[in-house]
């Protein structure tokens, strides 16, 4: 399970959050104005057995969110703009973008072929055979 930015962390029940099995990432935003960083992502972390805890510094709650054009940026401001200088929200979504496939090749036991084996075997490696071809 990949916990994004998870909130409710007081309202959850120990006993249950206990009995997770499944591997857990959580990603939590220290900087996060909402859903206050220790009483969420790090509760959760601490309460759920094996459950990995990683953090994207000085971002606010809404950073997961698109980048804002202009226009966005002025008539929602309080989504589309960050609360702290400086962040830049497309990194920020390719470092998580990042986290998240790390933590999912780990969890279901991903091996990702070498780029050798890759160029090797061509772009027509691993293509599924259409279902018709399969069955005859």
């Amino acid at each position: 399970m990949l916990a994004l930015v998870p909130a409710f962390g007081p309202s959850a029940i120990r006993s249950s959050l206990r009995g997770i099995t499944v591997p857990v990432t959580i990603v939590g935003l220290p900087a996060d104005e909402l859903a206050p960083f220790e009483l969420n992502a790090r509760r959760y972390q601490r309460l759920i057995p094996r459950a990995r805890l990683v953090t994207v510094a000085d971002a606010g709650h809404f950073v997961l969110m698109p980048t804002c054009t202009f226009a966005g940026r002025l008539v929602a401001s309080e989504v589309c703009v960050d609360r702290r200088d400086g962040v830049n929200r497309a990194a920020v979504h390719a470092e998580v973008a990042a986290k998240a496939v790390a933590f999912f090749d780990r969890s279901l036991k991903v091996a990702r072929p070498r780029r050798a084996e890759r160029e090797r075997s061509g772009p027509a490696s691993g293509r599924a055979r259409p279902l018709a071809a399969a069955t005859r």
